[in-house]
């Protein structure tokens, strides 16, 4: 991960970036942007958070299922 996260005030990281865009962040060449902060610890920590065991998709249109 690239470090520091700047605050939404403090983007974009450059001038010649669109407004609030965080590009950047987690290096020039970065492709997965706040994916980076998806951990080991972050997943064990959401799976303490199941109680149904259900998964939803959302992938689907909003109309469905029907």
């Amino acid at each position: 991960m690239g470090g520091h996260i700047p605050a939404f005030k403090d983007l974009p990281l450059k001038p010649e970036y669109p407004p609030h865009a965080a590009w950047g962040v987690w290096g020039e060449k970065d492709e997965l942007g706040t994916v980076n902060n998806i951990t080991s610890e972050t997943i064990i920590a959401a799976s303490q958070e199941i109680k149904l065991g259900l998964s939803i998709p959302l992938n689907w249109a909003m109309d469905q299922p029907k």
